[in-house]
């Protein structure tokens, strides 16, 4: 049965995709919907099919149905189960899909700021060397994350930039003698390339790569310039490994169903955890074989979650996940809106979730906790005394979890109007990773009459859309947040009238009714949807794929873990780890 009891998880047959390894120097290489301004959401889904499981527990019921991607109709409220039998007249809940597409790709591409810290790593500078930046980047949207394995490609755009961006580093470091003595003291050029050939590529050198670099160091050891012989000739070396699939590429070579090697290993975790290359010490770890076994990697894992850069990957995972990106456009068309705020709003989302991390919290909290960070301008919104500087504040019980915080509201607001689709899709996508049927017709919000309230807007202009789409999933969790205006301001009355934010929304174990936030949050941190979503979009920002229906084991141990009680995010990591999906290769022959 695929689901945990109540929940549905939709599927299709996953297809695997080869993919080439880009040689980059000759030399070494032998080696679904969206939402549009007015509040619609559009897009295009293949009808659902259901074929009921084989289960029939609860009284005869069918449980988990799996349901295919394919032709056929939408789901109605009357007359199709998905998951939980549903009555007459009810719309079922929406379910979270795990129909991707992983490539189960054997080479994976650094993503650019992997590469940015990798090479400051590898060659000890002070700085990253800031040449990313003119890389090509993924197009946001394509994937849940811009780190997915179907994006990290190598097109010819990218090979020159790589080129170039390498023969710029290496000019800096062979000006003098001074920085690569950093990297090496000696004087000896096998030497060199077997210390510095490791920490590039992440394991030791076999001898034909030791034999071939020796030549390209004799190449360059002949050349003249301003730095020695031994210097311009270890930088040819860096400006070729630099390039090299090696360095480009994180590998996972073994057989399908074999265990990773001790050095993809640590790479893999390094990668994730560091958001770098694995370190001296991680690779003589690997070498003693202490990746070798479950508990081994564990124990390293462990170690490193409590490490800064692990709270900086995360904060990026975040940060993608919530799109924080969108803070430097808010705009509002009102005289108590300050530009400048637009700052604060991202500053104050990072730091709320670097507390998350760094003090061992989790989804719960994510939802629950009434603490949020202040900062001058925002305290105007939250109408308390402005700090200093942007400080942790318990924000009161009418503020419950990141959602009700100013930022967010903020964020989906429109001007002084509280933007109730805009704020449910993102809670429906982002939180519970629902699947909605598309509304068959864009739906347009008219210009706000003098005495309707906002509640009032949204409900008269969705009212034509189908399926349910607005009234029985978007709209109710938006709705929630009424009592808080476009500029996140907490409010009582609107128009003169009070605020109503009660509502209902067909969770996966049954419908549920809510007075407002406090009560919708903590039916979210107590419900299996919100958990599910959240470890499906960390698994896959973890392991750099869609994740599929081979992943429903995985999804729901991590969702087991975040729903029990002080349950956190580094525990979910370190579930992951412990899992086969992480430390085992998928994927068949080369």
């Amino acid at each position: 049965m695929l689901g945990a009891p109540g929940i549905t998880i939709l599927v299709k047959a996953p297809g695997n995709l080869p993919i080439g390894l880009v040689s980059l120097v000759a030399l070494v290489a032998g080696c679904t919907a969206s939402v549009d301004n007015a509040g619609s959401v559009q897009g295009s889904t293949a009808g659902n099919s259901t074929s009921a499981g084989a289960d029939t527990t609860n009284g005869g019921n069918p449980t988990g149905s799996v349901t295919s991607t394919g032709a056929g109709g939408g789901s109605t409220a009357t007359n199709t189960t998905v998951g939980d039998v549903v009555k007459d007249g009810e719309f079922p809940p929406a379910p979270m899909k795990l129909d991707g597409d992983p490539l189960y790709t054997r080479f994976m591409r650094l993503t650019n700021q992997q590469w940015e810290r990798a090479v400051q790593d590898i060659l000890e500078l002070d700085a990253p060397p800031d040449k990313a930046r003119f890389f090509q980047t993924p197009v946001v949207g394509a994937t849940d994350f811009v780190n997915n394995e179907s994006v990290v490609e190598v097109t010819n755009d990218l090979w020159t930039q790589h080129h170039l961006a390498a023969k710029e580093v290496v000019q800096a470091l062979t000006v003098n003698d001074t920085q690569l003595q950093r990297i090496y003291a000696g004087s000896d050029p096998r030497e060199f390339i077997e210390l510095f050939g490791r920490r590039a590529y992440r394991r030791p050198l076999t001898e034909d790569e030791v034999n071939r670099l020796q030549e390209v160091f004799d190449v360059g050891a002949a050349l003249t310039g301003t730095a020695s012989s031994f210097t311009i000739g270890a930088g040819l070396v860096i400006e070729a490994m630099l390039q090299s699939p090696h360095f480009v590429y994180r590998t996972e070579l073994g057989a399908d169903g074999a265990q990773l090697s001790g050095y993809e290993m640590a790479s893999k975790l390094s990668f994730l955890l560091r958001g770098t290359t694995p370190s001296d010490e991680l690779l003589d770890a690997a070498g003693r074989g202490e990746f070798d076994t479950v508990d081994g990697a564990v124990a390293l894992a462990t170690q490193m979650l409590d490490e800064p850069a692990a709270a900086q990957v995360f904060r990026e995972f975040h940060a993608e996940l919530f799109e924080f990106k969108r803070f430097v456009s808010v705009v509002k068309d009102v005289a108590e809106y300050d530009p400048a705020i637009n700052a604060e709003l991202e500053q104050a989302s990072l730091m709320f979730f670097d507390r998350i991390f760094q003090e061992g919290l989790g989804l719960r909290e994510v939802l629950t906790t009434t603490e949020g960070y202040v900062g001058p301008l925002l305290a105007e919104m939250y109408q308390v005394s402005p700090p200093s500087s942007m400080t942790l504040m318990d924000l009161g019980p009418e503020r419950p979890g990141y959602f009700s915080q100013v930022p967010f509201l903020m964020l989906y607001g429109d001007n002084e109007h509280a933007d109730a689709i805009h704020r449910g899709v993102h809670l429906n996508f982002d939180v519970l990773c629902a699947s909605l049927e598309p509304p068959p017709d864009a739906v347009s919000l008219g210009p706000p009459e003098p005495a309707q309230t906002d509640r009032e807007r949204v409900t008269v202009g969705t009212r034509p859309c189908g399926n349910g789409c607005h009234d029985a999933y978007i709209n109710p969790l938006g709705f929630a947040f009424e009592n808080f205006d476009g500029l996140g301001r907490f409010r009582t009355t609107d128009k003169g009238y009070d605020v109503d934010t009660a509502a209902s929304y067909p969770f996966a174990d049954g419908t549920r009714e809510f007075t407002g936030a406090p009560e919708l949050m903590e039916i979210m941190a107590s419900t299996q949807m919100a958990h599910l979503c959240y470890a499906k979009n960390v698994a896959g920002y973890a392991l750099q794929r869609d994740i599929a229906v081979a992943d429903a084991d995985l999804v729901q141990g991590m969702m087991t873990t975040s729903l029990s009680e002080g349950a956190s995010l580094k525990q979910l990591l370190v579930d992951l780890v412990a899992h086969p999906a992480f430390s085992t290769r998928h994927g068949g022959s080369l």
